[in-house]
């Protein structure tokens, strides 16, 4: 007999998207009185003030009318006790007392080791915060150690006790470990500083340590750093229960295991679960690329959810990008810089990608281009919204404001009192949408921009009448709706600042808009269908969705044999399934009510699915061979019921509601089929077996050679026991083909070798053919 090899195989493949958390804190402590914390801010700036730097009234006033509610800066330990035991406060006094008397709230960050307490041989002073150099964005290396001599270790004494009493517990009437150099040093600071403190400011909340996961900052270990944070927590809520206390802002790209290990370790200390796992907010930087925002927030947001602590916030204590194009920085394109437009719809892309991932409070580094990093090679980074005053010692400018402060301005007025409902991206994967909500003023907030390089027109469905549309600047345009849509220019990208195979690619998208209207419309309801019959007990799934304020509620209505419609479930989320119980022979209807947030409701109720409740359901089918011909005389069996094929191949049988194997002839050749209605069935019957090995894949890819790059995959049939193959489960690039949307696809590919039967054999198939690729022919199926 010949021999023939079955080959199928699939050339070219694709596959692809995105979405969204938000996060709210309690503390829980049985030692330390439990106390709300001090509301946290929405915006801040870093470095609108400082020691190394004291301000003037008027730069504290810039900050403050950009709309920040906080100022971030460092209280260097090492530049205060320089000295064993010898503190001086003075210029920290200073500027938290000026900041005090402007009405600006402090995010302070205790860091630095004093070098007579640092345990190695150390001479590293803790480096300027921010001031290091442009960061490598987009990238998170696996794991780094750090050099003892990098940069400031672990302070020695930190694991002595953290009470004068002897042990590590907190209580009333306690005070640090004068031998725990570290705990000393914070409770000295929050007994200055917390409101009643020695100098009349109230600071609320405290940042321990900056970048803890980059050695210049720390060269301990990330277990180290664990008990530096445990250490200052429990120290700051014996002193100051109703303080906010943050881990250091983490960098994320020099080593993004160090993450994990200090979560692993704060989760491994006996005492975690009593104290909040030791912080209240975890806290993160990301700079230059809009995505990063999303990335990296998101990368937190899955650590803290996989340790239990999905209710802690993550403040974004640094996040910007630096000019080029503009004084004092390089021309463009330039790595991880942008133009001082482009600045600008960073700010608001950095708050919506950020938020998406369930971010917030957002800092921006920062209000002045200070001496940004000096150490840069072709000019300092200029990240302010503000150029640099006269009398700078960097850089000096005339103060002027560049469009990021007018952006950051319009972002504290209309995104601070704002919850965020929903991010898509629409028309092709070209225009970003987040969508927030105001509740006070009734309003959709959403923002749009373009994500690819070519300008875009966007379609958006109006919830309202009409609508302002506010650009970056602040300038607004009033636009109304056609047919219920709204159409709205956005320029295309031209940000190119992310280094990519020797060229640039985009980093931050076309300028963004806000679409303002006041949400008036209703709900949109949906019931999934049901089938013609289905057994007494049976699922109904709804869902209710809502562009404009969200979804407040929901609730079931079913109406029986063409009654009155009654509530039959009300107080419901927008989606969801539940178990409804008929009964044999009476026809139902199913409705659905919604009412939004901003008060919009339907109010009358329409059938969105209706069935009938059965015992059995009528089967009406034909047997074929693999030629076409009928099979005569062949068993049927359906559950319990049983009969034959006449002489057309036909049969009919009453068959129970319910999941049921298909045999001809004894022969399995459907599995958990559904039966929820009449069923017409075509079976094919081999009689005389089927040469090809598990040709049904029941058994996996059991007697099939796999080839070809692109992967494959044995998966179970909707609504039935069946298996089948689906090739080229995701798009894989040919070897030396970039790797993207476009490229040429590797294949993907089974083969067996048979021995073909004598007679007349013949070859069956079934198949269905699924692309992505616009261009005809280019994605293929060949047997």
């Amino acid at each position: 007999m010949p021999l023939i090899a079955f080959c199928v195989l699939l050339l070219n493949g694709h596959a692809h998207d995105v979405v969204h958390a938000q996060a709210t804190n309690t503390p829980n402590s049985a030692t330390i009185p439990t106390q709300p914390l001090d509301p946290p801010p929405t915006f801040g700036l870093a470095f609108v003030n400082s020691a190394e730097k004291p301000s003037e009234p008027q730069r504290i006033q810039r900050g403050i009318d950009s709309g920040a509610e906080m100022d971030r800066f460092p209280i260097y330990w090492d530049r205060i006790e320089t000295t064993y035991g010898i503190f001086d406060w003075t210029a920290q006094d200073g500027v938290l007392q000026a900041n005090e008397a402007a009405g600006l709230p402090t995010l302070a960050i205790l860091l630095g080791t004093p070098g007579h307490y640092a345990r190695s041989a150390s001479t590293a002073a803790t480096p300027p915060i921010g001031g290091s150099f442009v960061r490598e964005a987009g990238a998170v290396v696996g794991q780094s150690t750090c050099i003892r001599t990098e940069g400031p270790p672990a302070p020695s004494g930190l694991y002595n006790p953290i009470f004068s009493d002897g042990s590590d517990v907190p209580g009333e009437g306690k005070t640090a470990n004068p031998d725990n150099y570290w705990a000393r040093f914070v409770e000295q600071a929050v007994q200055r500083y917390q409101p009643g403190g020695l100098v009349g400011v109230n600071v609320r909340h405290w940042e321990i340590w900056n970048e803890p996961d980059l050695c210049h900052f720390w060269s301990g270990t990330p277990q180290e750093y664990a008990r530096l944070l445990k250490v200052a927590y429990l120290v700051i809520k014996l002193n100051d229960p109703s303080a906010t206390v943050l881990w250091g802002g983490l960098a994320h790209f020099a080593n993004g295991q160090w993450l994990y290990d200090m979560i692993d370790a704060l989760l491994a200390d006996p005492m975690a679960a009593e104290y909040n796992g030791f912080f209240d907010a975890a806290a993160s930087h990301h700079y230059s690329l809009a995505w990063n925002s999303f990335d990296y927030t998101n990368r937190v947001r899955l650590a803290l959810d996989a340790a239990e602590w999905e209710n802690k916030p993550i403040w974004i204590t640094e996040s910007g990008v630096p000019v080029c194009d503009d004084y004092p920085g390089p021309t463009c394109p330039s790595d991880w810089r942008a133009r001082p437009l482009e600045q600008a719809a960073y700010i608001w892309q950095n708050i919506a990608y950020t938020r998406l991932a369930g971010g917030g409070p957002i800092f921006h580094f920062m209000l002045h281009d200070d001496c940004g990093n000096t150490v840069a090679v072709d000019s300092p980074d200029g990240f302010g919204l503000v150029k640099n005053e006269a009398s700078s010692y960097c850089s000096p400018a005339n103060a002027e404001p560049r469009p990021a402060y007018t952006a950051f301005q319009v972002a504290t007025q209309l995104l601070a009192d704002v919850e965020l409902i929903w991010g898509d991206v629409q028309q092709n994967r070209q225009v970003r949408r987040v969508a927030f909500y105001q509740p006070e003023l009734r309003q959709r907030r959403l923002m749009i921009w373009s994500i690819v390089a070519e300008d875009v027109v966007a379609t958006i469905p109006a919830t309202g009448t009409s609508a302002r549309l506010v650009a970056l600047d602040g300038s607004e345009t009033l636009l109304e709706p056609v047919d219920g849509q709204y159409s709205v220019a956005l320029p295309g990208a031209t940000n190119r600042n992310w280094p990519q195979d020797g060229g640039y690619d985009i980093g931050i998208y076309g300028a963004p808009f806000l679409l303002i209207e006041e949400d008036v419309a209703s709900p949109t309801v949906s019931i999934a269908p049901l089938p013609e019959a289905v057994a007494p007990v049976f699922s109904v799934q709804w869902t209710a969705a809502d562009l404009g304020s969200g979804v407040a509620s929901t609730a079931l209505w079913v109406r029986v044999d063409g009654r009155d419609w009654q509530v039959w479930q009300a107080d419901l989320p927008a989606s969801g399934s539940t178990i409804y119980m008929g009964e044999v022979d009476h026809f139902y209807e199913f409705g659905l009510l919604a009412v939004d947030r901003a008060g919009n409701a339907l109010t009358e109720v329409t059938p969105l699915a209706q069935t009938t409740v059965r015992d059995k359901v009528s089967v009406q089918g034909t047997v074929i061979d693999p030629r076409g011909a009928p099979v005569v005389n062949a068993q049927i069996q359906i559950a319990d019921q049983a009969t034959h094929t006449d002489e057309d191949g036909a049969f009919a049988l009453d068959v129970p509601i319910g999941q049921w194997d298909i045999l001809v002839a004894g022969q399995i050749v459907h599995r958990g089929r559904s039966f929820q209605g009449t069923t017409q069935l075509l079976l094919l019957h081999a009689t005389a077996g089927n040469a090809i090995v598990n040709g049904d894949f029941e058994d996996g890819l059991t007697g099939w050679q796999v080839s070809g790059s692109a992967p494959q995959a044995v998966q179970q049939q909707p609504e039935t026991g069946d298996h089948a193959l689906r090739l080229a489960t995701s798009f894989v690039a040919n070897p030396g083909v970039p790797g993207e949307d476009g490229s040429e696809g590797g294949n993907s590919t089974i083969s067996q070798q048979i021995t073909v039967p004598g007679g007349q054999p013949y070859l069956a198939l079934a198949y269905r053919f699924e692309s992505q690729e616009t261009d005809p022919g280019h994605d293929r199926f060949e047997v």
